[in-house]
């Protein structure tokens, strides 16, 4: 699952719109994501800031 450090996230919904298995959304928080990702990639080379980036997937074996 991809991070959101939202110190730096500006909200600007870029990210959301290019999530094609759409696993993140924009609320008053801001920029969550669901377990829906799939760990593309899209959102961590889209956003214009650098506020996204890659995790580590939970294993839940």
């Amino acid at each position: 699952m991809v991070i959101v450090d939202k110190s730096k996230c500006d909200n600007c919904g870029t990210c959301v719109a290019m999530c094609s298995p759409a696993a993140l959304r924009l609320d008053k928080a801001g920029i969550a994501v669901s377990e829906k990702c799939v760990e593309c990639g899209a959102c961590v080379k889209i956003c214009p800031i650098g506020a996204i980036r890659s995790g580590i997937k939970e294993n839940h074996a």
